[in-house]
């Protein structure tokens, strides 16, 4: 029993070799190759068995075409295997079909574009559709395109101060880091990313990395309110110089002109990092580098968050007054020894 799809399928065929199509357009037709031994053999056509249409770079040659075509009665009788003998004569390929005929034809092959193909030729596949982009959506992605250069490819040992760090996480408010990452921070290299300041984020995109960070990386076994606070305020230099003899000294050099840490006290490096950003590594450290954090260093103390904070705000004014005069403005070993006497 045959169904309205095989149906279909020769009705088309029989359309096609009925009725005969114009060589000279966008069709080309012979015999099927089941007919065209004896069509040979009579003398009706001595083209070879290949049936080809071509119309807007959809090509389907007769040999797939029929083999789309279950076998169907020959004069209503029982199946016999035998595909249809289509025959055609020179003088139906010569001759032109009419504008209601032609009309017929293009619905009906658009039919068998519809159900017969199961893709269309030349149809991208939407999953591998390149992602604009603005439309990029998870974490992972907006950070390796945009965060890993700076804060390195985990998070950790790049040139700016780590983000998958416990501590920073524990202790910076979430409105903070959406800010940072929307606006930047003026005078250093952390640029602005929200679209309207120049940057290539949107605004979703800047939520899904500011709220992505701490469920990635953030321990909650820290608890921020054994820490100093993430904002400071105005500190003493005079105070700070003698914090620095006595807790920093030791890897940076006197007056931070250098040790086995590095130099600090340097106008190029303090140029290029705000006073919020001294403040959270001196509390935080570098534990990707080896700096250790506010508590492990024997010249502060931190037995609370407020004295702690205190100290590390002299610390940040005594940075501070470094960018400005360079190491001439205090002598932090000069301000310790007189602070001996």
């Amino acid at each position: 029993m045959t169904t309205p799809r095989q149906h279909l399928w020769y009705a088309i065929a029989m359309l096609l070799f009925r009725r005969g199509i114009d060589l000279s357009s966008d069709f080309a037709c012979s015999l099927a190759p089941a007919a065209g031994e004896r069509a040979r053999e009579r003398g009706t056509i001595n083209h070879g068995p290949s049936f080809v249409v071509d119309i807007s770079g959809f090509r389907l040659t007769f040999d797939s075409f029929l083999k789309r075509l279950p076998p169907l009665p020959r004069d209503g009788g029982e199946g016999t295997g035998e595909q249809p003998q289509l025959m055609l004569r020179r003088d139906q390929c010569s001759r032109g079909i009419g504008i209601r005929t032609a009309c017929r034809l293009a619905m009906l092959f658009c039919a068998m574009l519809i159900i017969g193909c199961d893709k269309s030729p030349g149809k991208p596949d939407p999953a591998r559709r390149p992602i604009a982009p603005h439309e990029v959506a998870d974490f992972d992605s907006l950070f390796q395109r945009n965060c890993a250069g700076c804060h390195g490819r985990d998070g950790q040992l790049g040139p700016a101060p780590p983000v998958n760090d416990p501590l920073f996480l524990a202790i910076v408010p979430d409105a903070e880091l959406v800010r940072i990452l929307r606006d930047g921070r003026a005078g250093t290299l952390m640029p602005a990313f929200a679209e309207r300041q120049g940057g290539t984020l949107t605004d979703d995109q800047i939520q899904i990395l500011a709220g992505g960070l701490k469920p990635k990386w953030q321990d909650h076994s820290v608890d921020a309110a054994t820490l100093p606070p993430y904002a400071g305020s105005d500190g003493d230099a005079e105070r700070g110089a003698i914090l620095f003899a006595n807790a920093c000294a030791e890897c940076h050099g006197d007056d931070g002109r250098g040790g086995d840490a590095g130099a600090i006290n340097e106008v190029a490096f303090l140029s290029l990092i705000s006073d919020q950003a001294i403040r959270r590594i001196i509390i935080t450290g570098r534990p990707d580098l080896g700096m250790p954090d506010y508590a492990s260093h024997a010249g502060l103390d931190a037995k609370t968050p407020q004295h702690a904070s205190s100290q590390i705000d002299d610390l940040v004014a005594l940075l501070a007054s470094w960018r400005k005069t360079g190491n001439h403005h205090i002598n932090a070993t000069h301000s310790a020894h007189n602070h001996d006497d």
